[in-house]
Protein backbone atom coordinates (compact mmCIF):
# COMPACT_ATOMS: atom_id res chain seq x y z
CA UNK A 1 0.00 0.00 0.00
CA UNK A 2 1.55 3.22 -1.16
CA UNK A 3 1.02 6.28 0.97
CA UNK A 4 0.52 9.69 -0.59
CA UNK A 5 2.91 11.20 1.96
CA UNK A 6 6.31 11.67 0.39
CA UNK A 7 8.11 12.31 3.63
CA UNK A 8 8.36 9.25 5.82
CA UNK A 9 9.17 11.14 8.98
CA UNK A 10 6.48 11.51 11.61
CA UNK A 11 5.38 14.99 12.55
CA UNK A 12 6.30 15.70 16.13
CA UNK A 13 3.42 16.94 18.21
CA UNK A 14 4.11 18.15 21.69
CA UNK A 15 1.91 16.90 24.44
CA UNK A 16 -0.78 19.25 25.67
CA UNK A 17 -0.96 20.29 29.26
CA UNK A 18 -2.39 17.37 31.13
CA UNK A 19 -3.70 19.52 33.90
CA UNK A 20 -4.53 23.08 32.96
CA UNK A 21 -5.31 24.14 36.50
CA UNK A 22 -4.87 22.95 40.04
CA UNK A 23 -7.52 22.71 42.70
CA UNK A 24 -7.78 25.98 44.57
CA UNK A 25 -9.29 26.65 47.97
CA UNK A 26 -12.97 27.52 47.90
CA UNK A 27 -12.66 30.18 50.61
CA UNK A 28 -15.87 28.99 52.18
CA UNK A 29 -18.13 29.16 49.15
CA UNK A 30 -19.69 26.29 47.16
CA UNK A 31 -17.42 24.96 44.44
CA UNK A 32 -18.89 24.64 40.95
CA UNK A 33 -17.52 22.13 38.48
CA UNK A 34 -14.88 23.58 36.18
CA UNK A 35 -15.19 22.91 32.47
CA UNK A 36 -11.53 23.73 31.91
CA UNK A 37 -10.61 20.56 33.78
CA UNK A 38 -12.22 18.44 31.08
CA UNK A 39 -8.99 18.44 29.13
CA UNK A 40 -9.75 20.64 26.10
CA UNK A 41 -6.58 22.41 24.94
CA UNK A 42 -5.09 24.29 22.04
CA UNK A 43 -2.16 24.27 19.69
CA UNK A 44 -0.70 27.67 20.38
CA UNK A 45 1.02 28.55 17.16
CA UNK A 46 -1.83 30.36 15.51
CA UNK A 47 -4.88 28.18 15.99
CA UNK A 48 -6.76 25.83 18.19
CA UNK A 49 -6.30 22.10 18.18
CA UNK A 50 -9.65 21.66 19.82
CA UNK A 51 -10.95 24.67 18.06
CA UNK A 52 -9.64 24.97 14.49
CA UNK A 53 -6.65 25.65 12.36
CA UNK A 54 -3.21 24.15 12.50
CA UNK A 55 0.33 24.62 13.67
CA UNK A 56 2.98 23.16 15.90
CA UNK A 57 3.33 23.92 19.56
CA UNK A 58 5.50 27.01 19.78
CA UNK A 59 8.45 27.03 22.21
CA UNK A 60 7.82 28.90 25.45
CA UNK A 61 10.38 31.57 24.59
CA UNK A 62 8.88 32.18 21.15
CA UNK A 63 5.40 32.44 22.62
CA UNK A 64 6.57 34.88 25.27
CA UNK A 65 8.26 37.07 22.68
CA UNK A 66 5.19 37.02 20.46
CA UNK A 67 2.88 37.89 23.33
CA UNK A 68 5.17 40.70 24.42
CA UNK A 69 5.31 42.08 20.88
CA UNK A 70 1.58 41.84 20.24
CA UNK A 71 0.48 43.03 23.68
CA UNK A 72 3.20 45.37 24.96
CA UNK A 73 0.83 47.13 27.40
CA UNK A 74 -0.60 44.00 28.96
CA UNK A 75 1.36 44.43 32.18
CA UNK A 76 -0.58 47.19 33.89
CA UNK A 77 0.28 48.08 37.49
CA UNK A 78 -1.82 46.07 39.92
CA UNK A 79 -1.38 44.37 43.25
CA UNK A 80 -2.18 40.68 43.57
CA UNK A 81 -4.82 40.15 46.30
CA UNK A 82 -5.24 36.39 46.23
CA UNK A 83 -3.75 33.62 48.32
CA UNK A 84 0.03 34.05 48.46
CA UNK A 85 0.41 30.29 48.13
CA UNK A 86 -0.56 30.70 44.47
CA UNK A 87 1.50 33.84 43.78
CA UNK A 88 4.24 32.00 41.86
CA UNK A 89 1.86 30.07 39.58
CA UNK A 90 1.94 30.85 35.86
CA UNK A 91 -1.17 32.77 34.77
CA UNK A 92 -1.29 31.31 31.25
CA UNK A 93 -1.33 27.73 32.55
CA UNK A 94 -3.62 28.35 35.55
CA UNK A 95 -5.90 31.06 34.23
CA UNK A 96 -9.07 29.77 35.90
CA UNK A 97 -7.37 29.65 39.29
CA UNK A 98 -6.07 33.16 38.68
CA UNK A 99 -9.61 34.38 38.00
CA UNK A 100 -10.85 32.64 41.12
CA UNK A 101 -8.07 33.94 43.35
CA UNK A 102 -7.59 37.50 42.16
CA UNK A 103 -10.63 38.61 40.16
CA UNK A 104 -13.74 36.82 41.39
CA UNK A 105 -12.63 35.48 44.79
CA UNK A 106 -15.26 35.72 47.52
CA UNK A 107 -12.67 37.11 49.99
CA UNK A 108 -12.81 40.42 48.13
CA UNK A 109 -15.34 42.23 45.92
CA UNK A 110 -14.94 42.00 42.17
CA UNK A 111 -13.56 45.33 40.94
CA UNK A 112 -13.96 46.62 37.41
CA UNK A 113 -10.41 47.97 37.51
CA UNK A 114 -9.10 44.40 37.58
CA UNK A 115 -10.40 43.79 34.06
CA UNK A 116 -9.19 45.40 30.85
CA UNK A 117 -10.65 46.05 27.43
CA UNK A 118 -9.10 46.93 24.11
CA UNK A 119 -9.66 49.98 22.05
CA UNK A 120 -10.89 49.67 18.43
CA UNK A 121 -8.51 47.77 16.16
CA UNK A 122 -6.38 49.73 13.73
CA UNK A 123 -5.82 48.83 10.09
CA UNK A 124 -2.16 48.41 9.23
CA UNK A 125 -1.93 49.84 5.73
CA UNK A 126 1.37 48.10 5.04
CA UNK A 127 -0.04 44.61 5.70
CA UNK A 128 -3.76 45.35 5.16
CA UNK A 129 -4.47 43.58 8.44
CA UNK A 130 -6.14 44.72 11.62
CA UNK A 131 -3.98 45.07 14.73
CA UNK A 132 -5.40 45.11 18.26
CA UNK A 133 -6.06 48.42 19.97
CA UNK A 134 -4.48 49.65 23.18
CA UNK A 135 -5.47 48.30 26.58
CA UNK A 136 -7.55 50.42 28.94
CA UNK A 137 -9.12 49.67 32.28
CA UNK A 138 -12.68 48.40 32.33
CA UNK A 139 -13.43 50.60 35.34
CA UNK A 140 -16.65 52.51 34.85
CA UNK A 141 -18.04 50.01 32.36
CA UNK A 142 -18.72 47.17 34.77
CA UNK A 143 -20.65 47.15 38.01
CA UNK A 144 -18.58 46.97 41.17
CA UNK A 145 -19.66 44.24 43.55
CA UNK A 146 -19.58 40.56 44.29
CA UNK A 147 -19.48 38.32 41.24
CA UNK A 148 -18.87 34.64 41.81
CA UNK A 149 -16.95 32.56 39.27
CA UNK A 150 -19.01 29.59 38.08
CA UNK A 151 -16.94 28.06 35.27
CA UNK A 152 -14.15 28.88 32.85
CA UNK A 153 -13.23 27.05 29.67
CA UNK A 154 -10.89 27.73 26.76
CA UNK A 155 -12.58 26.75 23.50
CA UNK A 156 -12.83 27.77 19.85
CA UNK A 157 -15.32 30.58 19.21
CA UNK A 158 -16.61 32.27 16.05
CA UNK A 159 -19.21 34.98 15.56
CA UNK A 160 -21.97 33.82 13.24
CA UNK A 161 -22.77 35.35 9.82
CA UNK A 162 -20.59 38.47 10.26
CA UNK A 163 -17.46 39.63 12.05
CA UNK A 164 -17.86 42.52 14.54
CA UNK A 165 -15.40 45.32 13.82
CA UNK A 166 -13.64 45.15 17.18
CA UNK A 167 -12.97 41.41 16.70
CA UNK A 168 -11.60 41.79 13.19
CA UNK A 169 -7.97 41.44 14.31
CA UNK A 170 -8.75 37.94 15.65
CA UNK A 171 -10.55 36.57 12.59
CA UNK A 172 -8.55 35.67 9.52
CA UNK A 173 -8.80 33.38 6.53
CA UNK A 174 -6.38 30.50 6.26
CA UNK A 175 -5.32 28.46 3.29
CA UNK A 176 -7.11 25.13 3.28
CA UNK A 177 -5.80 21.78 2.07
CA UNK A 178 -7.20 19.03 -0.08
CA UNK A 179 -7.14 15.37 0.90
CA UNK A 180 -3.50 14.97 -0.14
CA UNK A 181 -2.47 17.99 1.93
CA UNK A 182 -1.86 20.38 -0.97
CA UNK A 183 -2.98 23.99 -0.59
CA UNK A 184 -6.55 24.34 -1.79
CA UNK A 185 -9.34 26.76 -0.91
CA UNK A 186 -9.79 28.81 2.24
CA UNK A 187 -11.22 28.34 5.71
CA UNK A 188 -11.70 30.48 8.81
CA UNK A 189 -10.38 28.82 11.98
CA UNK A 190 -12.21 29.43 15.20
CA UNK A 191 -10.46 31.66 17.71
CA UNK A 192 -9.39 30.18 21.07
CA UNK A 193 -11.01 32.31 23.78
CA UNK A 194 -11.74 31.93 27.46
CA UNK A 195 -15.47 31.58 28.05
CA UNK A 196 -16.01 32.70 31.63
CA UNK A 197 -19.38 32.26 33.33
CA UNK A 198 -20.02 34.13 36.56
CA UNK A 199 -23.10 34.66 38.67
CA UNK A 200 -23.84 37.85 36.71
CA UNK A 201 -22.15 37.77 33.28
CA UNK A 202 -20.86 35.73 30.40
CA UNK A 203 -17.38 36.92 29.43
CA UNK A 204 -15.33 36.26 26.32
CA UNK A 205 -11.69 36.86 27.20
CA UNK A 206 -8.49 36.76 25.20
CA UNK A 207 -6.53 33.54 25.61
CA UNK A 208 -3.16 34.99 24.57
CA UNK A 209 -1.38 35.70 27.84
CA UNK A 210 2.30 36.43 28.28
CA UNK A 211 3.56 33.04 29.57
CA UNK A 212 6.19 34.76 31.73
CA UNK A 213 3.60 36.40 33.98
CA UNK A 214 2.80 34.83 37.35
CA UNK A 215 -0.04 35.53 39.76
CA UNK A 216 2.01 38.08 41.70
CA UNK A 217 2.40 40.10 38.45
CA UNK A 218 -1.41 40.57 38.51
CA UNK A 219 -2.08 41.14 34.78
CA UNK A 220 -5.54 42.33 33.85
CA UNK A 221 -7.62 39.76 31.90
CA UNK A 222 -8.64 41.29 28.57
CA UNK A 223 -12.40 41.22 27.99
CA UNK A 224 -13.65 41.10 24.41
CA UNK A 225 -17.32 40.76 25.30
CA UNK A 226 -19.28 40.95 28.53
CA UNK A 227 -22.94 39.96 28.42
CA UNK A 228 -25.40 40.16 31.28
CA UNK A 229 -26.80 36.66 31.73
CA UNK A 230 -30.42 37.80 31.31
CA UNK A 231 -29.57 38.80 27.72
CA UNK A 232 -28.97 35.18 26.67
CA UNK A 233 -32.17 34.22 24.85
CA UNK A 234 -31.36 31.02 22.99
CA UNK A 235 -28.87 28.20 23.29
CA UNK A 236 -28.40 25.94 20.30
CA UNK A 237 -27.33 22.33 20.63
CA UNK A 238 -25.28 21.69 17.50
CA UNK A 239 -25.75 18.67 15.28
CA UNK A 240 -24.02 15.62 16.80
CA UNK A 241 -23.72 17.63 20.05
CA UNK A 242 -20.25 18.96 19.26
CA UNK A 243 -21.05 22.66 18.98
CA UNK A 244 -22.98 25.22 21.03
CA UNK A 245 -24.71 28.28 19.60
CA UNK A 246 -25.28 31.27 21.91
CA UNK A 247 -27.79 33.98 20.97
CA UNK A 248 -27.49 37.27 22.85
CA UNK A 249 -30.22 39.91 22.67
CA UNK A 250 -29.57 43.66 22.55
CA UNK A 251 -29.76 45.66 25.77
CA UNK A 252 -29.72 49.46 25.69
CA UNK A 253 -28.69 49.54 29.33
CA UNK A 254 -25.27 48.07 28.54
CA UNK A 255 -22.43 50.45 27.70
CA UNK A 256 -20.35 50.14 24.51
CA UNK A 257 -18.72 47.95 23.33
CA UNK A 258 -20.80 45.45 25.27
CA UNK A 259 -24.21 46.41 23.88
CA UNK A 260 -23.94 44.41 20.66
CA UNK A 261 -26.42 41.66 20.04
CA UNK A 262 -25.36 38.65 18.04
CA UNK A 263 -24.77 34.93 17.80
CA UNK A 264 -21.67 32.96 18.61
CA UNK A 265 -20.84 29.36 17.87
CA UNK A 266 -18.56 27.46 20.24
CA UNK A 267 -16.83 24.40 18.80
CA UNK A 268 -16.25 21.80 21.50
CA UNK A 269 -15.82 18.63 19.40
CA UNK A 270 -16.85 16.77 22.53
CA UNK A 271 -20.40 15.78 23.50
CA UNK A 272 -19.75 15.84 27.23
CA UNK A 273 -18.17 19.31 27.09
CA UNK A 274 -21.19 20.51 25.10
CA UNK A 275 -23.58 19.11 27.70
CA UNK A 276 -21.67 20.78 30.55
CA UNK A 277 -21.56 24.15 28.80
CA UNK A 278 -25.28 24.06 28.10
CA UNK A 279 -26.06 23.12 31.68
CA UNK A 280 -23.83 25.78 33.27
CA UNK A 281 -24.90 28.67 31.06
CA UNK A 282 -28.57 27.69 31.04
CA UNK A 283 -28.82 27.40 34.82
CA UNK A 284 -27.11 30.75 35.44
CA UNK A 285 -29.02 32.55 32.68
CA UNK A 286 -32.39 31.16 33.84
CA UNK A 287 -31.74 32.43 37.37
CA UNK A 288 -30.92 35.89 36.03
CA UNK A 289 -33.94 35.94 33.70
CA UNK A 290 -36.26 34.75 36.45
CA UNK A 291 -35.29 37.72 38.61
CA UNK A 292 -36.37 39.98 35.74
CA UNK A 293 -39.54 37.96 35.12
CA UNK A 294 -38.34 36.83 31.72
CA UNK A 295 -38.94 33.46 30.11
CA UNK A 296 -36.36 30.73 30.50
CA UNK A 297 -33.61 30.31 27.91
CA UNK A 298 -34.89 28.47 24.86
CA UNK A 299 -32.97 25.37 23.80
CA UNK A 300 -32.98 24.39 20.16
CA UNK A 301 -31.23 21.92 17.87
CA UNK A 302 -29.95 22.77 14.39
CA UNK A 303 -30.43 19.28 12.96
CA UNK A 304 -32.62 20.54 10.13
CA UNK A 305 -30.03 23.12 9.01
CA UNK A 306 -27.26 20.52 8.95
CA UNK A 307 -29.37 17.99 7.08
CA UNK A 308 -30.17 20.62 4.45
CA UNK A 309 -26.49 21.48 4.14
CA UNK A 310 -25.56 17.82 3.69
CA UNK A 311 -28.37 17.26 1.19
CA UNK A 312 -27.07 20.20 -0.88
CA UNK A 313 -23.87 18.21 -1.56
CA UNK A 314 -25.66 14.91 -2.11
CA UNK A 315 -25.30 13.38 1.37
CA UNK A 316 -28.36 11.74 2.91
CA UNK A 317 -28.30 10.45 6.48
CA UNK A 318 -30.98 8.49 8.30
CA UNK A 319 -29.90 9.31 11.86
CA UNK A 320 -27.98 12.02 13.70
CA UNK A 321 -26.53 9.56 16.23
CA UNK A 322 -22.82 8.93 15.69
CA UNK A 323 -23.13 10.28 12.15
CA UNK A 324 -21.01 13.45 12.17
CA UNK A 325 -17.62 13.74 13.84
CA UNK A 326 -15.70 17.03 14.06
CA UNK A 327 -12.07 16.00 13.65
CA UNK A 328 -8.72 17.20 12.31
CA UNK A 329 -6.86 15.80 9.34
CA UNK A 330 -3.10 15.57 9.63
CA UNK A 331 -0.24 14.49 7.35
CA UNK A 332 3.09 12.86 8.12
CA UNK A 333 5.01 15.27 5.91
CA UNK A 334 3.32 18.48 7.13
CA UNK A 335 3.29 20.26 10.45
CA UNK A 336 -0.26 21.64 10.38
CA UNK A 337 -3.69 20.12 10.84
CA UNK A 338 -6.97 21.13 9.19
CA UNK A 339 -10.46 20.88 10.73
CA UNK A 340 -12.77 18.45 8.96
CA UNK A 341 -16.26 17.02 9.42
CA UNK A 342 -16.47 13.26 8.97
CA UNK A 343 -19.93 12.07 7.89
CA UNK A 344 -21.16 8.48 7.89
CA UNK A 345 -24.20 7.50 5.83
CA UNK A 346 -25.59 3.98 5.64
CA UNK A 347 -23.18 2.91 2.90
CA UNK A 348 -20.68 5.75 2.38
CA UNK A 349 -18.16 7.84 4.31
CA UNK A 350 -17.42 11.50 3.54
CA UNK A 351 -14.59 13.81 4.56
CA UNK A 352 -15.88 17.40 4.39
CA UNK A 353 -15.03 21.00 5.07
CA UNK A 354 -17.70 22.77 7.12
CA UNK A 355 -18.36 26.48 7.44
CA UNK A 356 -19.67 26.38 11.02
CA UNK A 357 -20.54 30.07 11.33
CA UNK A 358 -21.39 31.09 7.75
CA UNK A 359 -18.39 33.42 7.44
CA UNK A 360 -17.46 32.48 3.86
CA UNK A 361 -19.91 34.45 1.68
CA UNK A 362 -21.47 32.53 -1.17
CA UNK A 363 -20.16 29.15 -0.06
CA UNK A 364 -22.16 26.11 0.98
CA UNK A 365 -22.08 24.91 4.54
CA UNK A 366 -20.41 21.63 3.48
CA UNK A 367 -17.85 20.86 0.80
CA UNK A 368 -16.88 17.24 0.13
CA UNK A 369 -13.11 16.77 0.22
CA UNK A 370 -13.12 13.00 -0.36
CA UNK A 371 -15.51 10.07 -0.08
CA UNK A 372 -15.69 6.29 -0.39
CA UNK A 373 -18.03 3.36 -0.01
CA UNK A 374 -17.99 1.88 3.48
CA UNK A 375 -17.02 -1.45 1.95
CA UNK A 376 -13.88 0.13 0.45
CA UNK A 377 -12.25 1.36 3.65
CA UNK A 378 -9.98 -0.17 6.26
CA UNK A 379 -9.52 1.34 9.72
CA UNK A 380 -6.12 1.28 11.40
CA UNK A 381 -5.41 2.36 14.97
CA UNK A 382 -2.44 4.60 15.74
CA UNK A 383 0.00 5.03 18.59
CA UNK A 384 -2.08 7.81 20.15
CA UNK A 385 -5.56 6.70 21.28
CA UNK A 386 -7.06 9.89 19.81
CA UNK A 387 -5.69 9.20 16.33
CA UNK A 388 -7.00 6.85 13.68
CA UNK A 389 -6.13 6.21 10.03
CA UNK A 390 -8.71 5.29 7.39
CA UNK A 391 -7.32 3.60 4.28
CA UNK A 392 -9.38 3.95 1.11
CA UNK A 393 -8.95 1.02 -1.25
CA UNK A 394 -11.10 2.92 -3.75
CA UNK A 395 -11.93 6.62 -3.50
CA UNK A 396 -15.09 7.96 -5.14
CA UNK A 397 -13.34 11.27 -5.84
CA UNK A 398 -9.91 9.94 -6.75
CA UNK A 399 -8.25 11.40 -9.80
CA UNK A 400 -7.52 8.94 -12.61
CA UNK A 401 -4.08 10.53 -12.87
CA UNK A 402 -3.34 9.60 -9.26
CA UNK A 403 -4.41 5.99 -8.65
CA UNK A 404 -2.62 5.70 -5.32
CA UNK A 405 -4.58 4.59 -2.31
CA UNK A 406 -5.53 7.41 -0.01
CA UNK A 407 -5.17 7.65 3.73
CA UNK A 408 -7.11 9.88 6.06
CA UNK A 409 -5.04 10.47 9.17
CA UNK A 410 -7.57 11.82 11.64
CA UNK A 411 -7.21 13.37 15.08
CA UNK A 412 -10.05 13.37 17.63
CA UNK A 413 -10.14 15.30 20.89
CA UNK A 414 -10.68 12.18 23.01
CA UNK A 415 -10.31 8.43 22.83
CA UNK A 416 -14.01 7.82 23.31
CA UNK A 417 -14.94 9.35 19.95
CA UNK A 418 -12.19 7.41 18.19
CA UNK A 419 -13.62 4.15 19.48
CA UNK A 420 -17.16 5.27 18.62
CA UNK A 421 -16.20 5.86 14.98
CA UNK A 422 -14.48 2.46 14.77
CA UNK A 423 -17.56 0.80 16.25
CA UNK A 424 -19.89 2.51 13.77
CA UNK A 425 -17.76 1.46 10.81
CA UNK A 426 -17.61 -2.08 12.15
CA UNK A 427 -21.38 -2.13 12.59
CA UNK A 428 -21.97 -0.95 9.04
CA UNK A 429 -19.44 -3.29 7.43
CA UNK A 430 -19.74 -6.28 9.74
CA UNK A 431 -15.96 -6.25 10.23
CA UNK A 432 -14.49 -6.98 13.66
CA UNK A 433 -11.95 -4.25 14.43
CA UNK A 434 -11.85 -4.71 18.18
CA UNK A 435 -8.73 -6.86 18.20
CA UNK A 436 -6.81 -4.31 16.16
CA UNK A 437 -7.87 -1.45 18.40
CA UNK A 438 -7.08 -3.33 21.60
CA UNK A 439 -3.69 -4.38 20.27
CA UNK A 440 -2.38 -0.89 19.57
CA UNK A 441 0.52 0.15 21.79
CA UNK A 442 -0.12 3.51 23.41
CA UNK A 443 3.16 5.05 24.54
CA UNK A 444 2.53 8.75 24.06
CA UNK A 445 0.15 11.12 25.78
CA UNK A 446 -2.59 12.78 23.78
CA UNK A 447 -1.70 16.15 22.27
CA UNK A 448 -4.87 17.49 23.89
CA UNK A 449 -4.55 16.03 27.42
Amino acid sequence: EEDLDRDGSETAHADGDENRSQDSPSHGRPHRASLSRLGVGFIRNGSAAAGGGGGELAPQEEEAARAQEEYPDEELDMVYEGDEGYAALNVADHFEDYLREHIFGSHHAMQASKLARRGPPQLNEATSKFVPGALTSLAGSAAVGDEDLVAAMCLGVLPQQMVPFDLAHLIEKRQGRNCEGHVHGMFIPEVPLWIVVTSAHLYLMESTINPKLCFHDAPRPVVLRRYALHRIQNLGNGFSNQTVEINVAADDAEEPPFDEEGDFVVITRDKRVTADILQQIRECANEARKRRRLQNVLLRKNDAEVREGLAAVGITISSSINTCHLVFQRWKSRSDVVPRTLVLSDDQIFLCNEDYAGLLPGSQRFTVVDSALITNIVVRSEESPEQITILLTASMTRSRLNPKRRRWRLQFVNRRDTETLAHEIRRRTGTDLSDELRGSAITRKSMFY
